[in-house]
């Protein structure tokens, strides 16, 4: 059975889940890709901020959150500390997580542009996939090249 998917603020979600979801992105951001650097900020516990959760088994095996930006470029939504668990690349659910993402993003403020901090490594995919276009010249976060990318309003 594919892992089920839902959207809901840090508050609404068990404290399990947020366990899982932190131990993930933990996981993954700071250990398998060696960024040492403080994987929780005041943006996850925003009332303003949702999270795409995945879960597969019990287990908590992608994540998103999704929130507001104002940016110098103007008021935008954002999504960010977009993961999915190393047993579950490859089977779609990265998609699924992205278009959960993209279809909150757009229902909560549909006259904003959409921004990610890409990595530059897969600023291509996000490109040929979901038509985002990059916003400036690649930045260094945490040891890791990223680079802004803007998808329009619909």
């Amino acid at each position: 059975m594919a892992p089920s998917l839902h959207v809901a603020p840090l508050r609404d979600l068990s404290a399990t889940e947020v366990h899982d979801l932190f131990r993930l992105r933990c996981d993954v951001f700071v250990v398998e890709q060696q960024c040492a650097y403080p994987e929780l900020d005041g943006v996850d516990a925003r009332e303003d901020t949702v999270h795409v959760v995945a879960r597969d088994a019990g287990r908590v095996v992608g994540t998103a959150r999704v929130f507001p930006l104002d940016s110098v470029a103007g008021p935008a939504s954002c999504i960010g500390r977009f993961v999915v668990a190393p047993s579950h690349r490859g089977t779609g659910l990265a998609e699924r997580i992205m278009a959960a993402a993209l279809n909150e993003a757009r229902a909560r403020w549909p006259e904003r542009d959409i921004l990610i901090a890409a990595q530059l490594a897969l600023a291509e995919y996000y490109e040929q996939r979901y038509g985002y276009a990059r916003e400036d010249e690649p930045f260094d976060d945490a040891g890791i090249l990223h680079t802004w990318m803007r998808l329009p309003a619909r």
